[in-house]
């Protein structure tokens, strides 16, 4: 069966955009009952927002997944962009993270063993 297959980005850039800050956090929360706790974090996420930028048109239907552009909490912008379209059983597509300057990021790219592997079913 034909149909569009939405991969998104490579396990290297799902963990650069997944990753944590190291901080320390103290937090004190009073509920409108009067009721209190409070509690400790040592890490909070180090993305800070997340925009969606554009569809990718599929070609059995009509969005096969979205673009975004990711700001993290020390200002670093990573967009994301297309990287690679294969066709087997339907299109496939990869994305990757480019920087302020379009430059890819290093290591953010789809390997090629890694994009066959999705075509065994690994």
């Amino acid at each position: 069966m034909r149909f569009d297959h939405f991969h998104g980005l490579s396990p290297f850039s799902r963990r650069l955009i997944e990753a944590t800050v190291k901080v320390q956090e103290q937090v004190r929360r009073v509920y409108p009952d009067g009721r209190s706790e409070e509690f400790v974090r040592d890490e909070i996420p180090a993305l800070a927002k997340v925009e969606r930028l554009q569809a990718i048109r599929g070609q059995y239907k009509r969005v096969a997944g979205y673009l975004h552009r990711y700001t993290m909490l020390d200002g670093r912008v990573y967009v994301e962009v297309l990287q690679a379209e294969e066709h087997c059983g339907g299109p496939h597509y990869f994305t990757v993270l480019t920087d302020e300057e379009d430059s890819v990021v290093p290591r953010s790219r789809w390997l090629r063993r890694q994009i066959k592997a999705k075509f065994e079913g690994r």
